[in-house]
């Protein structure tokens, strides 16, 4: 069985309040404190931009936003588009997937580093000799 993906969606007024939301990522009390003001820096920087989309518009994707907070950690997309609601801001728990492609990629950059290394190792070169460009 299939784990649910978890996501939230709000819609927001042009003052950036929650005037609507459903999902399953974020505590009810969060969303209480997230109503009361437009609190994400992230969304603070686009918000004029998506105010000004039309409604038929593809969404502002901004991917991989990295959340850390005492409610809430991890790796998230954020979808923004407007709605005849008002902002409609998605937000896509992408945290299970990011971790398994770190996990899956490690081995290969330990090796590329060890490599690096061996190489560098190899040529004998120091670093105490190493000049900045400056230094002539």
């Amino acid at each position: 069985m299939e784990k649910e993906a978890r996501s939230h969606q709000f819609w927001l007024n042009e003052k950036g309040q929650v005037i609507k939301e459903k999902g399953n990522l974020l505590p009810s009390d969060i969303v209480e404190e997230l109503s009361k003001k437009l609190i994400c820096p992230i969304l603070l920087s686009v918000f004029q931009d998506v105010l000004n989309l039309e409604k038929d518009s593809p969404p502002l994707y901004i991917p991989k936003v990295n959340l850390a907070t005492p409610w809430i950690n991890g790796f998230f997309d954020y979808f923004l588009s407007m709605t005849d609601e008002g902002v409609l801001w998605e937000i896509k728990d992408i945290t299970e997937a990011t971790n398994n492609k770190l996990i899956r990629l490690q081995p290969e950059m330990e090796q590329k580093l060890r490599a690096e290394t061996n190489t560098f190792l190899q040529k004998g070169d120091s670093c105490d000799n190493l000049q900045t460009p400056n230094e002539e």
